[in-house]
């Protein structure tokens, strides 16, 4: 990844070949699995291409590939689980048991936000809300059921588990919080920022 100028500050850009970052630990499976069972995913993001599938935030089993047959989470852009290209999408769980929340998303030339918070993850009611530029545009609700032991301990930011799906364009200002921010709180931070 190189630096560039971002949203807000430095950002990294991305090629959409081999550039990722990697975070150590599992922070998104330790917000989901410590009793507080919430979290928030979010940040800026200026798009090379919106089609096919290209993985912003992924975590989940180490070889998992973002398409749905493995045990993980991945917010992504290109290709939703209905097969329809430019959109943004998460996932989380595996084939048969998930939320994914989506909405059309094809801008590749302004700074948008996007955010989601997830609640209840390890029970039986499992809901997540998909914002774009503080808005909340979607929402999904059902039993993921997730028990983690699967899950690699790593976090992927530009990359599924697999070698591929890369994303390409720039993002800046990536968090991942192990509480749900409120529709005000994510609509604030859009706003300020």
């Amino acid at each position: 990844t190189a630096d560039v100028s971002g949203a807000i500050g430095i950002a990294r850009e991305f090629d959409g070949t081999d550039d990722y970052l990697q975070i150590s630990d599992g922070v998104i499976e330790k917000a989901l699995s410590t009793g507080n069972e919430k979290t928030t995913l979010s940040f800026w993001l200026k798009a090379d291409n919106t089609a096919y599938a290209k993985h912003i935030i992924w975590e989940g089993e180490g070889t998992g590939d973002g398409c749905g047959g493995d045990d993980e989470l991945h917010f992504f852009l290109g290709t939703n689980p209905d097969g329809v290209d430019d959109h943004i999408t998460l996932y989380f769980g595996h084939s048969g048991d998930m939320i994914n929340p989506s909405t059309t998303y094809s801008d590749t030339i302004n700074w948008h936000h996007a955010a989601v918070s997830i609640v209840n993850s390890t029970s039986a009611n499992e809901k997540a809300v998909l914002y774009i530029d503080g808005v909340a545009v979607d929402s999904a609700e059902g039993e993921v059921g997730e028990d983690f032991v699967n899950w690699d301990r790593d976090t992927r930011i530009g990359r599924p588990g697999a070698d591929e799906r890369y994303f390409g364009g720039i993002l800046d200002e990536v968090r991942i919080a192990d509480d749900v921010r409120s529709k005000e709180w994510i609509k604030l931070c859009y706003e300020n920022q």
